[in-house]
C-alpha cells in the first residue's frame, strides 16, 4: 500500500504528500503480473487519472504543482 507522508489543507492550499516508490509506475502496475486487473477496472484507472489531471489543470484557478506523472 502506498503511504501518504503528510497533508495540509488550508485556505487557498491543498497538499498530498505520498511515498517515493522507486522502479514503480502505474504502467508496471497495470502490466505486472502480480496485478489482476481486468480491462474494465484498467480502464477505471485511467479515466480517474485523467480526471483528476483535468481538475489539477481546469477545475482550479490555483496553480497546482504534481511531479512523477508519466504517460
Amino acid at each position: 500500500a502506498l503511504k501518504v507522508i503528510t497533508s495540509c489543507s488550508k485556505r487557498g492550499f491543498k497538499a498530498l504528500v505520498l511515498q517515493y516508490v522507486p522502479l514503480a509506475s502505474l504502467e508496471v502496475c497495470l502490466h505486472s503480473g502480480g496485478h489482476h486487473l481486468n480491462l474494465f477496472q484498467r480502464l477505471d484507472v485511467m479515466i480517474d487519472v485523467a480526471y483528476a489531471l483535468e481538475y489539477l489543470h481546469h477545475g482550479n484557478s490555483k496553480i497546482i504543482v504534481h511531479c512523477d506523472l508519466k504517460p
